[in-house]
């Protein structure tokens, strides 16, 4: 037995609970695996609730019927341009529809035609309109873009509900054609009104304008724009011009006639060559001059005949002069005339423009009477023109809307949807289990993991020992107790792992000749005697001299093991009353000796931590190998913790998921302040099946990646 207490290992504040972080994919897969059953269950049991549920409804059937609308067949009894060009539905429009199909008219119709006031199913609650109920039960939308619209109606009876949806789209074809049809009587009526009205109003404005006219003497020619006058003074300014330049042109022929002969006599007076006199006169001087010319050459100026010649030439050069004062004189004659006419038109236009002022002025008060006029008329021709097609109106019985599809009683229920409802309730199902689970899982407090030990309570973890199963005990037909499986059994992957535990309590002990192992747990019932035997045995099967001792005075626990009961056991050894070689029982596997207690007692003595006690275990020590103490409980006896302090090496077993986390810290608590030297925490009753409660450094995580290396 060692002396030196080992430094008690340095251990990491506990977490309060397993609520406060998060839980590992892993530990949820192996929450999953443990709690499978009651998970089935709750998901078994809630869609099986809500499948029975759906059976105690009523069932709901719901047809469907469908109409397309057609609003161009309104202008049916128009012309093919007015209905070709009507603007084509907008969703407003078809809002409109809707609103019609579900109004309360139509309602009342299909009521009325089924005689659904008769009908129990329809029968509204006191205080209330059958229609409110029939609304609830219509459903009328719009199928996508288009402008077919589906109208359901849902009932207890499937003939009842095709009937229905049929009633609803014949009765709201009928409500859109007598509503059409009166809204265009009643126009009609009202726009002949009108008409009468207006027509007289424009028959007073068109005498209004006349009368007026004629009193301002306004009047316009037939074809052509402005008035008479308007008309007249075109013509006469283009005449005016044409005077004033004929009397400007005399004026100046006159004028320059009068010079030429200022200036050059007879010969340079142009334009008498137009005179047949002045011409012959010219000619007859010439012929003259021609005479006179020889006969002075001849005879010289002073013949007679000269003298002759030269008189005669005298007296035609003043008929010349004569003949061309008179034709100057006719050509001012003729400029004064031209001159006179100018003036005369110009009079006239001067005349016609003061009585175009004076019309101007009434043509603007006319003007706004014949607009008044015009506006009218053509307010008249728009209500005649309304009132026509009011009149075709009246008489067009083309619905706008047609049945499309009419609706059938449904083969199958639209509410509850059996399926739907289990597919729900199984989905219900497992979130409800995932959830119970889940709760399971964060309220549970055992230890489970190696991170559990290692982490959450500081020490080695050891072994994770598993849990051997009722069809695992049971061999050719015989039921074995745990401890006798390593013997049954001595290739299974219980013993290895008692093995394994074995390697980890001799190391601890230092490498001493012997070692004492205190087996020990926090609270009773954690499998500790089971795993005591269990390891004594492993521990005898390799070789070694193993003396086990039974120190858990309360309850006896090897008694079955050393059937029947010695007449002596420890206590008896160390009061003296009986040796230790008659104490002591051979197992039935060699190599191990058992010290029994020969009855369970309670005693107000400290036993187990005396100096017999030391004693008997030095002596223990001396004779065997390896002396392995059963120990009690710790938090339960006071004894355990005197008894562990005088062992090589302390090894303490709990149960996985079973024991509280807070109980094993406070076990080992108690044990460092004993300086007990602990070697670690073995969790016992491990269900290896629940694989993703494990973690991947516990080295049962790979249990099945080598079950063919054991023999079970």
């Amino acid at each position: 037995m060692s002396t030196s207490p080992a430094a008690p290992r340095e251990r990491a504040p506990m977490a309060s609970g397993k609520s406060g972080a998060a839980l590992e994919i892993g530990r949820l897969i192996g929450a999953f695996q443990r709690w499978l059953h009651l998970f089935l269950a709750i998901v078994v049991l809630t869609t099986v609730a809500v499948v029975a549920a759906t059976l105690l409804i009523k069932p709901v059937y719901t047809a469907t019927g469908r109409i397309r609308l057609d609003p161009n067949a309104a202008h049916a009894s128009l012309t093919p341009d007015a209905a070709s060009t009507n603007a084509a539905p907008d969703q407003a429009m078809v809002d409109t529809e809707l609103a019609v199909i579900q109004s309360r008219s139509v309602m009342g119709d299909v009521v009325n035609d089924l005689n659904l006031q008769s009908d129990p199913e329809f029968a509204p609650p006191p205080g209330r309109d059958i229609l409110d109920k029939i609304r609830k039960r219509l459903k009328v939308e719009r199928e996508g873009a288009t402008y077919v619209v589906a109208i359901n109606f849902s009932s207890h009876s499937p003939q009842t509900a095709a009937k229905a949806a049929n009633a609803f789209a014949a009765d709201y074809i009928a409500e859109s054609v007598r509503t059409r049809t009166s809204t265009a009587s009643g126009a009609a009526s009202q726009l002949n009104q009108q008409l009468t009205t207006l027509g007289g109003q424009v028959n007073a404005a068109d005498a209004a304008v006349a009368t007026y006219k004629a009193q301002n003497g306004i009047a316009t020619s037939p074809g052509s724009e402005g008035t008479v006058t308007d008309q007249q003074i075109g013509p006469l300014s283009l005449q005016l011009a044409t005077a004033r330049s004929d009397a400007a042109a005399a004026e100046s022929t006159a004028r320059s006639a009068r010079a030429q002969i200022a200036a050059g006599g007879l010969d340079s007076l142009s334009g008498t060559s137009t005179s047949p006199v002045i011409a012959d006169l010219q000619t007859k001087r010439n012929t003259l001059l021609e005479s006179q010319a020889d006969t002075n050459s001849r005879y010289g100026p002073k013949h007679p005949q000269s003298i002759k010649l030269a008189e005669q030439i005298d007296q035609v050069n003043q008929q010349l002069r004569s003949e061309e004062q008179r034709y100057v004189s006719s050509l001012e004659a003729a400029a004064s005339a031209a001159d006179a006419r100018a003036g005369k038109l110009q009079g006239e236009l001067d005349g016609l423009k003061g009585e175009q002022a004076t019309n101007m002025r009434a043509s603007v008060q006319a003007d706004s009477l014949q607009r008044e006029a015009d506006a009218k008329r053509a307010m008249y021709n728009q209500i005649a023109q309304s009132a026509q097609q009011s009149n075709q109106e009246q008489h067009n019985d083309q619905p706008t809307a047609r049945v499309i599809e009419e609706a059938v009683p449904p083969s199958g229920p639209s509410f509850p949807n059996r399926i739907l409802f289990a597919l729900l309730g199984g989905l219900l199902g497992l979130l409800i289990g995932a959830s119970v689970v889940v709760v399971l899982e964060l309220t549970d407090q055992g230890v489970c993991t190696t991170d559990d030990v290692e982490t959450g309570l500081g020490v080695p973890h050891i072994a994770s020992i598993p849990l051997l199963t009722k069809q695992q005990l049971r061999n050719g037909g015989k039921r074995l107790l745990a401890w006798d499986f390593v013997s049954a059994k001595p290739m299974s992957r219980y013993a290895e792992v008692m093995r394994d535990i074995q390697n980890t309590v001799v190391q601890a002990g230092h490498g001493k000749a012997s070692t004492v192992v205190a087996i020990t747990s926090a609270v009773p019932a954690e499998g500790k005697t089971t795993c005591a035997v269990s390891l004594a045995r492993v521990m005898a099967m390799s070789g070694s001299r193993v003396a086990l001792v039974d120190c858990d005075l309360r309850r006896n626990a090897l008694g079955k093991l050393v059937e029947p009961s010695p007449k002596g056991g420890l206590l008896e050894v160390l009061d003296g009353k009986v040796a230790l070689d008659q104490a002591l029982v051979a197992d039935t596997t060699p190599g191990l000796t058992v010290l029994p207690l020969s009855k369970a007692i309670f005693t107000p003595r400290l036993v187990l931590g005396g100096e017999e006690m030391a004693r008997l275990i030095a002596e223990l020590s001396a004779r065997f190998d390896i002396v392995v103490l059963d120990g009690p409980p710790i938090l339960a006896v006071a004894d355990a913790r005197a008894l562990a302090a005088l062992a090589d090496t302390v090894l303490v077993i709990a149960r996985w998921r079973s024991t509280p986390r807070q109980g094993v810290r406070a076990a080992l608590d108690r044990l460092e302040q004993d300086e007990a030297k602990i070697a670690g925490v073995a969790l016992s009753q491990v269900d290896l099946k629940a694989r993703g409660a494990l973690q991947a450094n516990d080295p049962a995580y790979y249990h099945e990646a080598y079950r063919a290396y054991y023999q079970e």
